[in-house]
Formats: C-alpha cells, structure tokens, sequence
C-alpha cells in the first residue's frame, strides 16, 4: 500500500498557484480504475517533473481520500483552501462530493452555499441553487431546527433553512414565507421549480425517471428509496401525498423516449433523469413541457471529472 502523506511533509500551498486540473483527474481515474499504488507511482513522478505544491496537495488529498482515510484528505483540503484562494471553488466542490457520497448532507449544503457565496463569477449559479435545496431536504426536522438555531449571524443561510420548515407544512406557508425572504436569497438563487409550484397547483402526481435495470439499476434504486422517503417525509397525511410513479429509463431507447414516457402520466412535477449524459441530452430540447426538476447537470466545458 502507498505511505499516506502526513501534514508534516506535504508542501505548503502558493496564494496564486493555478491547479493543473488534467494532472489531477489524470491521477484519480489511475487510482481509481487501476490502482492507488500506480497513481502514486506517477504522484512522485509529477514531484521529479516540478508539479506544483497546490496541484500536489489536491493529489494527495484525493489519493488519500481513495485509500479510505478521511480525516488525513479533509485536512489536505482544508491547508490547500486556506493557503491558496484561488483553489477554492475546486475545494469547496471536493467537500461538496465527498460529503454527499457518505451522506453527510449537511456538510454538502454548507459547501454548496460557501461556493456560491465566495466565488467572484459562477456560471453553474442555477444548478447549486437546485443542489443546495435538494440537500437540505435530505435533513431531518431535528437537524435543521438546530441549525437555525445557530445561523443568528449569516440571514442568508439562516434564510435557506426556514425555506425548509416552510416548504415541509405546505404550499401556502412556503407562498408566505417566499413573500417575506425571497431577498435574502440570490446566491445560489431559488430553484426555478419552487418558484413555478407557488404559482400552480398543489402536487398530485409526481414521475420519477431512473435507470431500474442494467449498470445503473442500484443508483437508481437508491434514489427511488430516497424519493419515497421523502415524500411520506413531507407528507405525512395520506390524503394529501402526491401519487409516485417510477419511468424505468433503461427500457427506453432513449431518455427523450423515456421523458415522453413520463408525459404521458401528465404529472404535475417531473423528477430526472439520472446521469450527466441524459440530463444533457433532454435539455438539448430546450423547453420542457411540465416543471422538471433534472436529478444531475451536463458536464461543464471543462476537465471531464470522471469518478
């Protein structure tokens, strides 16, 4: 196994240093799809060649992430977002992931909400609007009372989690609500979807696309668990629920076919598709016809960050 790099020998980050983002996908697709010990091979190699110390320390904590110590790749991240602003946003989307793939949600909200607030241009504003928002709603009522509690010095995400409490009793609270805060929120700002359900009818029924077979069946699985969840969440009166109904997508030729599928159903909210090709493939039809909340985005014009 690879020695893990200790806070005492990694390099000290530069203010300034641009991250080499192709050198550090190029390591991770290695160390995930080969093995960690080639992926540090070529880390050291990186080192000889002149890498430099904030694209190493970003190697390092992925690396080390990859080998399932946690607390050693946090603490990598937090050195290189404290040592070099300029790594930031690639910081605060690292946590992001890395939180949501172990389900710590809160953690993924605070690092969604901390991008949008810190970076100087965002061109993806819209889509952590909608990520922020769906993270926050994975939250019991518990914790996001608590955290009300102690946002006293920050109105806007003081103003996010109220959304929610809002949002859970229904569409009238959250109408009022949005009436008295909606100021306080503009970035990331609200998702497109929240802003439509005020204005329309309460949700009777609710279509969901997912891959169900194939590769992909046990990620769509988990989402669909997860939506279900949800919903006897926020609705916990039977006769108010909105009825769900799961679009198998990999039954379909294509997510097109698989939307149309979902039409059909005439649904008042359309919830996917799952994957960055699907969900870029279904905006290639420019406006939809029922609110559609997509479960990814398309792959930014940048490094492919494949995982």
């Amino acid at each position: 196994m690879p020695i893990a790099v200790t806070p005492s020998t990694a390099p000290t980050p530069l203010e300034g240093e641009q991250l080499d983002l192709e050198t550090i996908e190029h390591l991770s697709r290695v160390a995930r799809d080969e093995s960690l010990l080639l992926a540090r091979h070529y880390r050291n190699h990186a080192v000889v060649t002149g890498v430099d110390a904030s694209t190493l320390i970003a190697i390092d904590s992925r690396l080390a992430w990859y080998a399932g110590d946690i607390q050693e790749a946090a603490q990598l991240l937090d050195t290189l977002g404290a040592d070099n602003s300029t790594a930031l946003a690639f910081v605060r989307e690292e946590q992001e992931y890395r939180a949501a793939a172990s389900g710590d949600w809160l953690i993924a909200a605070k690092a969604v909400y901390q991008r949008a607030l810190t970076a100087k241009v965002l061109h993806d504003e819209q889509a952590l609007g909608d990520k922020l928002f769906n993270y926050l709603l994975r939250l019991p009522d518990a914790t996001v009372d608590r955290q009300i509690d102690l946002a006293r010095d920050d109105p806007a995400w003081r103003a996010w989690l109220e959304m929610q409490v809002a949002y859970r009793l229904d569409q009238t609270r959250f109408t009022q609500w949005l009436n008295r805060n909606a100021r306080l929120i503009s970035h990331p700002p609200l998702p497109r979807h929240l802003l439509e359900w005020t204005q329309g009818p309460e949700l009777n029924r609710v279509t969901i696309i997912l891959p169900l077979d194939g590769n992909l069946a046990a990620a769509g699985e988990a989402v669909l668990a997860g939506a279900v969840e949800q919903l006897y969440s926020l609705y916990p009166n039977p006769a108010k629920r909105p009825k769900l109904n799961a679009v198998n997508s990999a039954q379909y030729p294509s997510v097109r076919d698989a939307y149309q599928r979902a039409v059909q159903d005439e649904p008042d909210l359309i919830l996917g598709p799952l994957t960055k090709a699907e969900v870029a493939a279904l905006m290639e039809l420019g406006s939809l016809p029922i609110p559609t909340i997509l479960l990814n985005q398309p792959e930014a014009d940048t490094v492919d960050r494949q995982r």
